[in-house]
């Protein structure tokens, strides 16, 4: 509340507790401030960062990145974890039972062990072992999606700052699709909206089929709304089944289930779900006998992923259930006999997805030393469609060497086709390839490209990447190149590296750097870069360091980001212990806006703290903000007292006297108290 232009209440919590609690244990994280703007209250979290280096204070001195063991968009996170079920309020992963590809967000989260309905603990046991899992909180309600055409480099920007952890990137190859994962294929830096991937990524794949990044996440700052959603799953023995609903504010509803076989070596697995569009998937992987699987499919509008289901009838015969994607995907069953060691012919029936045509299917194959060679001809029943004819063959010139051709020619339409060149030298793979000209017009491209891991030493290594592509139809061409190098050692790892494009006449230049670990015992250093050079200048650069030593810790960062509004920020947090009884905690921390000097703005904090006894205790603090710009400037001083309510747990209260809005939140005026989980220890 506020009462009059004087007085303020302004609340500050911050806080970790891990305790046992009955036959389980409970997490509990705080961390946020409440302050009054016009006579509104504000309330802010500091739960919702996820592991990144692009957070504040990224290092707490232990030699490993900052992680908070749980997160939250409010200012308070709670779980509670026992054999039996595990409850909680805090962000992560939704989770349904039968559902995959729900994004993350802050929810209550209720999920069961597996427990027999006959009150036994084991899938086994007659009835089975059943889990409940479910959710409901408020999600963001608003949605955007944007298609991105990589260009070869790793640098990419959204068109604006994202929910944190609301996004899903999926990588389209062709008509192919399948969704990378948050902090191994990528990181989003969700207030500026820049995303940087684990690799380079080239506009087109080896056989020369288009690529794109899709992405789809929650603006930010957007209006929430209630979403919920359930599941359950049943599991007797090796078979289990699962079914679950959820409701989505940005997405609607969604519904799936799924069952699943698993036995030692083999396992097979079948979905549905429906959201914006329905989706079927099977999963086949393994040996079982005479029965020879590898399957990843799924169909949503078409059917998409590669396949193959060998049964072995006997030693020269095998009936096989495959599905091969490219142009046109098309599903097969085939009857193969082996005639000799080198030579095998099969036949069978085939369905081509695209045309909804089903057609007879004549195979031979030869496989002999280094050559491998399989023609397949498919012979549609309907006069309307064409007949085609696929060569895939292979030849080993030397352990080092292959040639490779993929040739389709569709009778009374044309000849197309790929032929390419892949060789091993030294660690080093590089490829050439060529796309034959098609009868649309489209094709007659080559393509080169180049992955080339260099070890220089223990410690060092050196990458360099390539690739250059030219249609030798029109002209048009583009090229990436990038170099890394590598520093590893015990507790430390860097990276320095660079790449560039060119492609439409447009060069892109794009240069990052990464350092973490321990500089010994007690330091720890991390750095990171992303920055884009041209065609427009923009990126983040992260400097952060920790000492935790026996008297004194320091916790500082310093950071440079360009993107939109040109800032450099940064901060220092230290503690100094003469004595057990006594501590001195100096702050500094600055924000520079390059592009308008008159906002700079500084800040310099001091505060310490004695305690008279085990249980009590006096603090103060004194913060100093000015700004020689505009030549202002404010003062604020706080006094508090800290009373042990238990063991680990420390209630501070006090008063600022003259606060105000500053670079950190221990400015705001008025009454505060601060309730510190210390986790047993101080």
């Amino acid at each position: 509340m506020r009462l009059g232009d004087s007085l303020q209440v302004f609340g500050l919590g911050r806080g970790y507790l891990e305790s046992p609690l009955g036959p389980g244990l409970l997490q509990g994280a705080l961390d946020g401030s409440l302050r009054f703007e016009a006579g509104q209250p504000r309330l802010q979290t500091g739960l919702r960062d996820q592991p990144d280096p692009t957070g504040r204070f990224p290092l707490t001195g232990s030699g490993q990145e900052a992680t908070l063991p749980l997160r939250s968009d409010e200012p308070f996170a709670l779980r509670y974890d026992q054999e039996a079920f595990s409850l909680g309020y805090y962000a992560d992963k939704l989770g349904v039972f039968g559902l995959d590809g729900l994004p993350q967000g802050t929810a209550l989260r209720l999920e069961t062990r597996g427990r027999s309905p006959l009150g036994t603990g084991s899938a086994s046991a007659p009835g089975g072992e059943l889990a409940l899992q479910g959710f409901v909180g408020y999600l963001p309600a608003g949605s955007r999606s944007e298609r991105i055409v990589p260009d070869g480099t790793r640098f990419y920007r959204l068109s604006g700052p994202a929910e944190p952890g609301s996004e899903q990137v999926v990588l389209w190859v062709g008509s192919s699709q399948s969704r990378l994962e948050r902090l191994k294929d990528y990181v989003l830096d969700a207030d500026t909206g820049l995303l940087t991937l684990s690799r380079p990524l080239w506009p087109s794949d080896p056989d020369f089929q288009p690529v794109l990044l899709e992405v789809t996440y929650a603006p930010q700052g957007g209006h929430r709304a209630l979403g919920y959603g359930a599941g359950a799953r049943w599991k007797l023995g090796d078979f289990s089944i699962g079914l679950g609903a959820a409701y989505l504010p940005a997405q609607g509803w969604h519904y799936g289930a799924e069952a699943a076989y698993q036995l030692p070596g083999f396992g097979v697995k079948v979905s549905y779900s429906r959201g914006s569009a329905e989706r079927y998937g099977l999963e086949v992987s393994g040996k079982q006998g005479p029965l020879e699987s590898s399957a990843n499919l799924f169909y949503e509008g078409k059917l998409q992923g590669q396949a193959q289901v060998a049964y072995n009838l006997s030693e020269a015969d095998q009936l096989s259930l495959e599905h091969q994607t490219g142009s046109n995907n098309r599903t097969g069953l085939l009857y193969t006999r082996r005639l000799s060691p080198s030579f095998s012919v099969g036949g069978g029936l085939g369905y081509t997805w695209e045309e909804a045509a089903w057609a007879s299917l004549g195979r031979l194959g030869f496989k002999s030393g280094p050559l491998s060679t399989e023609l397949t001809h498919a012979q549609p029943f309907s006069l309307s469609q064409s007949a085609s004819t696929r060569l895939r063959s292979s030849y080993a010139f030397d352990a080092n060497l292959t040639a490779e051709a993929d040739l389709v020619q569709t009778w009374g339409l044309g000849f197309s086709g790929v032929v390419g060149l892949k060789q091993q030298l030294a660690g080093a793979n590089l490829s050439l390839a060529y796309q034959l000209p098609g009868a649309a017009g489209e094709g007659n491209r080559a393509r080169f490209g180049l992955e080339a891991p260099l070890p220089l030493s223990e410690n060092w290594s050196l990458n360099a990447s390539a690739g250059y592509e030219r249609s030798l139809t029109s002209g048009a061409d583009q090229s990436a190149f990038g170099l890394a190098l590598r520093y590893q050692a015990q507790g430390f790892t860097a990276t320095l590296g660079a790449e560039t494009a060119w492609s439409a006449g447009q060069p892109k230049v794009v240069l990052r750097a990464g350092a973490s670990g321990q500089l010994d015992e007690q330091q720890t250093l991390s750095l990171d870069a992303n920055y884009q050079i041209v065609p427009t200048a923009e990126g983040r650069f992260t400097l952060a360091y920790a000492l935790r030593g026996r008297e004194a810790s320091v916790l500082t960062y310093h950071r440079l980001s360009t993107v939109g509004e040109l800032v450099l920020e940064g901060a220092l947090a230290a503690s100094y212990h003469p004595s057990p009884s006594l501590q001195l905690r100096p702050s500094a921390a600055y924000r520079l806006k390059l592009d308008d000097p008159a906002g700079h703005t500084y800040q310099l904090g001091l505060g310490g703290n004695y305690y008279f006894t085990d249980w009590l205790g006096l603090g103060a603090a004194a913060y100093y903000q000015f700004q020689p710009g505009t030549q202002t400037s404010a003062t604020a001083f706080s006094l508090e007292a800290s009373f042990r309510v238990v063991e680990g747990l420390w209630l501070n209260a006090g008063y600022t006297f003259g606060g105000f809005s500053g670079l950190t939140p221990d400015t705001a005026p008025g009454f505060y108290l601060r309730l510190d989980f210390l986790g047993g220890s101080r």
